[in-house]
């Protein structure tokens, strides 16, 4: 057999096991039950954000905005608090899911309510607990406009 066969053998045979190495890292970590409560809330706050910016309620006040900007800013603040706590961003967990049976909006409300309870359950280094207040703080404004707005429907 030639040099140039066996290392194009060789080199086939190290892609297939590195990308199976990776796959396996990928869903192990994927599957972990008990992903940091700060990557659920960033994934519920993102989930939450696309439900209002889908809203198709006339845009004639400013709730809308007001809304999706602090969960921006709710997002800003939980990502610098779990960096600061070490957990890794760009593992994102999937959004809490149960279904959207009261429609778009009360999903909103819903996955804003359990950010607040992920951001608030999440553990700190001390100098995170500043940025966790804060974004709790914007999580809270976001869905007590949101409700507001849909009580006055």
């Amino acid at each position: 057999m030639k040099m140039g066969k066996i290392r194009e053998i060789f080199a086939k045979c190290m892609g297939v096991l590195v990308a199976g190495m990776f796959s396996m890292g990928v869903s192990a970590q994927a599957q972990l039950p008990g992903a940091p409560r700060y990557l659920h809330a960033l994934s519920d706050l993102r989930a939450a954000r696309a439900y209002i910016v889908a809203d198709p309620r006339p845009q004639n006040g400013n709730e809308r905005d007001h809304e999706i900007h602090e969960i921006q800013e709710a997002i800003k603040e939980i990502k610098k608090a779990a960096i600061d706590d070490g957990k890794d961003v760009d593992f994102v967990p999937p959004p809490d899911a149960q279904g959207m049976a009261a429609g778009p909006l009360h999903e909103a409300v819903r996955l804003l309510r359990n950010a607040h309870d992920d951001c608030f359950g999440a553990e700190d280094m001390p100098q995170a607990i500043g940025m966790k207040m804060r974004a709790l703080r914007h999580i809270d404004e976001a869905r007590d406009t949101l409700l507001r707005y849909m009580q006055g429907q």
